[in-house]
């Protein structure tokens, strides 16, 4: 008889072990449990997720999101984090950055650890985090293109350009994807409002990309959000 519960506890064992430099052999420390092919039981790993995973939205204050998210991580807690700020703020990558000079400007540095220059938005902009579990197989085409779709339903003229979307040559979304030890996450930040005088003060590595905006008689991100969120359910009960 099957043991489901049995064999993903097991499973977790084998990938904090690999961290360890222990060897082990999956398969052969679940088949007590029931299961004689890997491929059993991804199937059943991946129907259980399926049928017992909804995601939660989480607001995020931008000053407790860099705990958060590797708290998420760290504890398996999917789900959709959209940031909240009463103020601008910096998230920070591999640049320098002037923690004086942001202090002084009233800008919020955010320590997220990526390879990439100095993002900067504010209370009006839209920053969106999808932590999702592996076996959901969510891909980063599924994602950029499903964002592109949205905005593209009112402006037209947005070109994807790798990561980034831009507008009028002008980028007005920059993206990151990456594969954690428990799932996948991707996010974005959509520009709302005009950066460009913090940019250029905050910003010493000078970006090949101009920045843009998303002008509100187009779209606000209120409205933005709310599509956003729609389509994530569609996606999910989609890929059920």
């Amino acid at each position: 008889m099957k043991n489901l519960a049995a064999a993903m506890a097991e499973e977790q064992k084998y990938i904090e072990n690999r961290f360890k430099n222990i060897k082990s052999n999956l398969l052969e420390n679940i088949k007590p449990f029931g299961y004689n092919t890997l491929e059993s039981y991804i199937q059943d790993k991946k129907t259980y997720i399926f049928n017992t995973w909804q995601p939660e939205v989480y607001y995020v204050d931008v000053s407790t999101l860099t705990t958060t998210l590797q708290n998420a991580i760290k504890n398996k807690q999917y789900g959709i984090f959209i940031s909240t700020s009463d103020n601008s703020y910096a998230f920070h990558g591999n640049d320098e950055i002037d923690y004086e000079l942001c202090e002084k400007l009233n800008v919020t540095p955010v320590e997220l650890y990526y390879q990439g220059g100095t993002i900067i938005g504010g209370p009006n902009d839209f920053g969106i985090w999808i932590f999702t579990p592996t076996e959901l197989q969510f891909t980063f085409y599924d994602f950029i293109t499903g964002f592109y779709n949205i905005l593209s339903k009112y402006i037209s003229g947005i070109v994807i350009n790798k990561n980034d979307f831009l507008l009028d040559n002008k980028k007005i979304m920059g993206s990151m994807s990456r594969a954690t030890l428990n799932g996948y996450i991707w996010a974005a930040q959509f520009s709302f409002t005009d950066q460009t005088q913090l940019i250029e003060k905050l910003c010493n590595k000078k970006s090949d990309k101009v920045p843009g905006y998303i002008e509100n008689s187009k779209l606000t991100k209120e409205q933005f959000k709310i599509e956003v969120l729609k389509w994530l359910q569609k996606l999910w009960f989609y890929v059920q």
